[in-house]
């Protein structure tokens, strides 16, 4: 499987690895990249609170997703994947499965809904920073501020970004599984730091996964 990883001179490449193997020049802690696949954390259940969730089938394959300090800001990167809802949902409570490279930990995400646009993110309909207050070895419980965020009834997407620098705490990655409805789960790069998938791309593409769904739960409490 392919996994993007940057040396510490800034340069990204491709390489054919397998669980923690790095690209040669690369080591631990030089530097991003772009997918990590390693033991997968623990899924998620659902709740009388639960206003969506998917994932309990982990893959075992993890994609990064993750805004760090200025020095990598080239390197920034979210994944997003779909949703569908009866109704309206305010959600107050995200989980994610996810796991770190060291230890973490994550403190804090950005959490945003996105209407659909033809199988991807599309504009934005809302977006808040939400508090990590349960982390289990990278799978988290983010609280959103204030109201939370209204997710309309139908079809959208939610991404799901730690805001933690590399240098200090590493890279988080969010949680392949097999199960889900919908298109395949999307990445971008926008900064262009690891020369794939400046825009939404599926995460079969971008980061080499066999797994096309991410593992999540929506909760209005």
């Amino acid at each position: 499987m392919r996994s993007r990883l940057l040396t510490a001179v800034g340069i990204s490449a491709f390489a054919l690895v397998a669980a923690t193997a790095l690209a040669p020049g690369a080591s631990a802690s030089s530097a991003p990249s772009g997918a990590h696949f390693g033991q997968a954390g623990t899924a998620h259940y659902k709740t009388a609170a639960t206003c969506y969730s998917q994932g309990s089938s982990l893959t075992g394959e993890g994609v990064a997703s993750q805004d760090f300090e200025s020095a990598f800001d080239a390197y920034d990167n979210v994944a997003a994947d779909d949703f569908a809802l009866d109704q309206a949902c305010k959600i107050k409570t995200v989980t994610v499965s996810g796991q770190y490279s060291v230890a973490g930990p994550a403190k804090k995400a950005q959490v945003t809904i996105y209407k659909d646009a033809g199988g991807q993110p599309g504009a934005v309909i809302k977006s808040k920073t939400a508090k990590v207050t349960a982390d289990s070895a990278g799978s988290l419980t983010l609280k959103l501020k204030k109201k939370g965020l209204k997710a309309p009834q139908g079809h959208s997407w939610v991404s799901v970004q730690v805001i933690m620098d590399f240098g200090a705490s590493g890279q988080w990655y969010w949680n392949v599984a097999t199960d889900g409805t919908g298109p395949t789960a999307q990445w971008q790069n926008p900064g262009g730091g690891f020369g794939v998938c400046p825009t939404w791309d599926d995460i079969t593409t971008c980061n080499g996964t066999v797994g096309t769904q991410l593992s999540f739960a929506l909760m209005s409490k």
